[in-house]
């Protein structure tokens, strides 16, 4: 296998595609030294920070009127779409994609949501602190995490009067996995979190009256156990470490990991006390990570498909409502995961609604920028669909993409460009289908149109 296939491996799953300055890198420099400049931009994570209007509300405001109620409900929802939107533009821009990834990973993995802008926009931040940070850490802030202690139920979690939501899914989902514990562990563990709640700024506090002090049984030990102690407990048990790993392995790597490898590197993770950067750097410093089974094993959530496809073609947009109603129609939406387990992911992203609209999107994108290439006269025969594609307001600029491309003779032009928007040489068929299709009339058109035609293919939907 060729550097440059490592190396575009390497950026596609740490990140969310290639620019076109990303792929100079790839073509010339080592993956050593690749890595370390990706892993060096993520090292200070900056935060999202939008302009909110409902920015001082932590929770509902209360005596409001009904038009007051739903202009409140109005404001919240924009505001919760400008957190969404921003996340995507630094998903699709930024040099920390890194971590934008990995706050990524840990958004399905921590699945929650709330109403109130502010509490998602404190989780996000939260999280991207600690997308590359300690584990152990992690989980003790989350689990203080004014929207998390209110979507899992634990601000209703009281002394005599035991809520076991947050509990249960911080053992089955956060930490050691399900199986791993019994319903008296669930029920010990609950009383250990009674009266754990937040103030009016959405800080943590802990509610002492509404608090069990007394004696708890939990993983065979006895003890006047408080929250922190149960989510050590939980982490000082190797279990939790191969749970993480085997997600991140899944995730990054490859839906069906090895299993040596998962006891490898889940060791490595306990031993150096749940260090996530560190873990992420064996990963993507290993031969492991870049064996053939491994290049493009992985289906594009529709957030890196996304993504990607603004980092490739430079694509903005004049509204909001653009990329929110791409999100809707692919099952992804920032923000709102389905429930606590969150985006199932993998071949879910894929079905027969959906397969189609993922294929075309680029084709859409360039429709709407009018690009003038050879298009398929008919859309979907979807009026959701159709509705959308009438409000699409995508801007493409090729002007770099264009540049760079047509350097170079049309045989080594169609390469170069097979790698930068596929990560590899399609199969001859599919190439061949390609180049068909596309616009051979001068350099820049084909430059275009083949570029466009090579995400129509089904090796576009892998990473």
């Amino acid at each position: 296998m060729s550097d440059l296939i490592k190396n575009i491996h390497l950026y596609r799953r740490a990140g969310f595609g290639l620019s076109v300055e990303d792929f100079k890198k790839a073509e010339t420099n080592t993956k050593d030294s690749i890595l370390k400049s990706i892993f060096k931009n993520s090292s200070n994570p900056t935060e999202l920070k939008p302009d909110l209007e409902t920015s001082k509300f932590t929770r509902k405001p209360k005596d409001l009127s009904a038009a007051e109620r739903k202009e409140f409900q109005k404001k919240a929802r924009e505001d919760n779409i400008a957190i969404n939107i921003l996340w995507l533009n630094k998903m699709a821009t930024s040099e920390e994609f890194l971590n934008e990834k990995m706050t990524l990973f840990w958004h399905n993995h921590f699945a929650c949501k709330s109403k109130l802008p502010k509490l998602n926009l404190l989780q996000n931040n939260l999280i991207r602190k600690y997308a590359l940070g300690n584990f152990r850490e992690f989980v003790h802030s989350i689990s203080k995490d004014a929207s998390m202690l209110a979507f899992l139920n634990n601000l209703q979690n009281k002394k005599d009067a035991p809520n076991e939501n947050f509990a249960r899914e911080l053992m089955e989902l956060f930490t050691i996995g399900k199986g791993n514990y019994t319903e008296d562990d669930i029920k010990n563990a609950a009383r250990a979190f009674t009266g754990w709640s937040v103030d009016e700024d959405g800080e943590f506090i802990l509610r002492k009256r509404q608090h069990d002090s007394g004696t708890k049984k939990f993983f065979g030990k006895s003890g006047n156990f408080e929250g922190e102690d149960i989510i050590n407990i939980l982490l000082d048990d190797r279990r939790t470490s191969e749970f993480i790993t085997t997600k991140i392995l899944k995730a990054f790597v490859n839906p069906y990991p090895d299993k040596d490898k998962i006891k490898e590197y889940s060791k490595y993770f306990y031993e150096s006390d749940y260090n996530i950067k560190n873990l992420m750097t064996k990963i993507f410093s290993e031969s492991y990570f870049y064996e053939t089974g491994n290049i493009n094993s992985l289906i594009k959530s529709p957030v890196e498909l996304l993504a990607g496809l603004m980092k490739f073609f430079n694509i903005t947009f004049s509204s909001n409502k653009s990329p929110l109603a791409v999100q809707k129609i692919l099952g992804q939406i920032l923000l709102n995961p389905p429930n606590v387990a969150g985006w199932k992911g993998g071949k879910n992203w894929i079905d027969s609604s959906s397969l189609l609209f993922r294929m075309n999107l680029a084709e859409y994108f360039f429709k709407s920028s009018d690009i003038e290439l050879n298009y398929k006269d008919e859309l979907e025969d979807n009026a959701q669909i159709k509705s959308i594609l009438k409000q699409l307001d995508a801007n493409v600029n090729l002007t770099e993409f264009k540049n760079y491309f047509s350097g170079f003779e049309k045989e080594k032009q169609e390469e170069k460009i097979c790698y930068f928007i596929l990560g590899t040489i399609p199969d001859n068929k599919n190439s061949e289908l390609a180049k068909q299709y596309s616009d051979n009339s001068n350099s820049e058109k084909f430059i275009e149109s083949f570029a466009l035609k090579l995400t129509s293919l089904p090796e576009f939907q892998l990473c």
